[in-house]
């Protein structure tokens, strides 16, 4: 993500300066706006410190972050974070092993 400061709102477009001139980024109804949690593009002010990042290829904003990182996280369904530190714990999500591992076998067994 890159980092900048909005000059700018407009309508369908945010003009952001990063370390060089402003530069101008369509919005649309994809683009996903963050300013202390879920917002709105009109949400975003003259002077705020933002982190964005475009779609490839285009100079249309994908995601833009404001104000405090911590609110603009997804929250974990309705009731608040992800438990366990962000990992959901589940098959298939990378932090555990694969599904079936360290599962009884199914094969007979020779009996004595």
């Amino acid at each position: 993500m890159q980092a900048g400061t909005v000059t700018a709102v407009g309508t369908n477009s945010v003009s952001i300066k990063t370390t060089g001139a402003a530069k101008t980024y369509a919005v649309d109804a994809n683009s996903d706006i963050d300013k202390n949690g879920e917002a709105k593009l009109s949400d975003l002010k003259v002077g705020d410190a933002v982190h964005f990042a475009v779609r490839p290829g285009s100079s249309t904003i994908a995601v833009l972050h404001a104000g405090d990182e911590a609110k603009n996280r997804p929250a974990f369904g309705a009731g608040g974070p992800c438990p366990g530190g962000g990992r959901h714990h589940g098959p298939g999500d990378g932090d555990g092993p694969p599904p079936g591992a360290g599962q009884p076998s199914s094969a007979p067994t020779s009996g004595a």
